[in-house]
């Protein structure tokens, strides 16, 4: 075993975990050593890190940002664990599902700079239909697979419980009048081709953007990470810059992970 195999092997976890954070942390400290131990000490920093994949984001990315969007914000999970870890003047959340926007509400209340749109994204303005499903984040505009879903995850956590109709507007519509946004997160339940057809202008000014990615499809239709790479990487100019450890199913088969593209006329690939 080498020297560091040794160190890591001797250490406690949670020493490991605080390395880990500071690690993850010093971009948005500007490189101060003592300030980004300190953060990594504090109560919450290590679950904040992976609710909101901080890690994953390019060093040059990962300090103070002028506008975060966050399409499909659920219940808030992500966007108040990022706001825990770094300034953000102004954040944007669309989520379409009103009883998880209301508890998204409720978890952001007393935050200045933040904006509510209840309403979901897709490629062209119109309606749909939301299935709203028993665990909150398996609802989507397209048809969940209850196969798939029920054989890895909590028993019925996609029965629908509830059929709403939503209005549906691009990006391109609702962030024309924005020049730049740092950080965008897509967590649309396979809806995310239309999205980015609908975004394309929106994208030229985006650095970076965070997307959940299925590998096995869990929708009738749904996109996977193969199709979503094909588009960011040739048709929208992004570059593929990382991704999360991926959930696995019971039988240990890679179902989904977090996928980061950066732009790289805004983003440096060097840090």
């Amino acid at each position: 075993m080498s020297l560091r195999g040794v160190i890591k092997s001797s250490l406690p976890l949670y020493l490991l975990e605080t390395i880990r954070a500071q690690r993850q942390l010093a971009p948005a400290y500007k490189g101060s050593a003592l300030a980004s131990w300190l953060a990594a000490f504090l109560p919450g920093k290590h679950s904040a890190l992976e609710r909101s994949r901080f890690g994953l984001l390019p060093p040059a990315s990962r300090r103070a940002m002028d506008l975060v969007v966050d399409v499909g914000a659920n219940e808030g999970q992500w966007i108040t664990a990022l706001l825990s870890l770094i300034p953000v003047q102004r954040a944007i959340v669309i989520e379409p599902n009103p009883a998880a926007m209301l508890r998204c509400k409720q978890h952001l209340r007393g935050r200045q700079g933040i904006s509510f749109s209840e309403i979901a994204v897709g490629a062209r303005r119109g309606s749909a239909v939301l299935h709203v499903t028993k665990a909150s984040d398996f609802s989507s505009l397209l048809d969940p697979d209850h196969k798939i879903i029920n054989e890895n995850y909590v028993h019925d956590s996609s029965a629908v419980v509830a059929e709403q109709k939503v209005e549906v507007f691009p990006l391109d519509d609702l962030l024309a009048q924005d020049r730049k946004i740092d950080l965008l997160k897509l967590d649309v339940q396979g809806f995310e081709r239309e999205v980015l057809a609908g975004a394309v202008n929106v994208l030229r000014r985006t650095c970076v953007v965070l997307v959940e990615t299925n590998f096995q499809s869990h929708y009738r239709a749904g996109s996977t990470f193969d199709s979503l790479f094909q588009q960011f990487t040739k048709e929208l100019g992004f570059f593929f810059w990382t991704l999360s450890d991926p959930y696995r199913g019971k039988s240990g088969q890679a179902l989904w992970a977090d996928s980061v593209f950066i732009n790289p006329a805004l983003v440096s690939q060097n840090g």
